[in-house]
């Protein structure tokens, strides 16, 4: 599974762990994040993680080697949105999960309508939304 833009790894060991048979590598643009990434894999004692620093435009690995990849609030602060979706469908296995999440509130946040548009796009399937429900 890719994670691309897990900044601090908020979100990674949370799925390392749900990943116990497979493997997580995150993916950031900027050196300090993944450091701090790396700690917090390290402290939480997760082994099933890898690092690769990259822009989310020029992914570094062959095409169809991830079964999964997720990123959340991220697509929205990536200079183009469109280049990124494509190198992840590029990397995600054909009949792979691509996982966008942005959230309300976010200034950077994207639009479903903007997201589901980039997805066909991309040439992908839009499976399924999901909404949070307010409190």
């Amino acid at each position: 599974m890719l994670e691309l833009g897990p900044g601090p790894g908020f979100f990674s060991v949370y799925i390392a762990r749900r990943v116990s048979s497979g493997h997580l590598c995150l993916v950031h643009l900027q050196r300090e994040m993944l450091d701090k990434a790396r700690a917090r894999i390290r402290r939480a004692g997760v082994s099933n993680v890898s690092f690769a620093q990259a822009g989310a435009s020029a992914l570094p690995f062959a095409r169809e080697v991830f079964d999964a990849a997720f990123l959340v609030t991220v697509l929205g602060e990536v200079p183009d949105a469109a280049a990124c979706v494509a190198a992840l469908r590029d990397v995600v296995r054909t009949g792979g999960l691509l996982s966008i999440t942005e959230l309300a509130g976010d200034p950077d946040a994207m639009t479903e309508r903007d997201i589901t548009a980039l997805a066909k796009e991309a040439n992908l399937e839009h499976a399924e939304t999901f909404r949070m429900r307010a409190a």
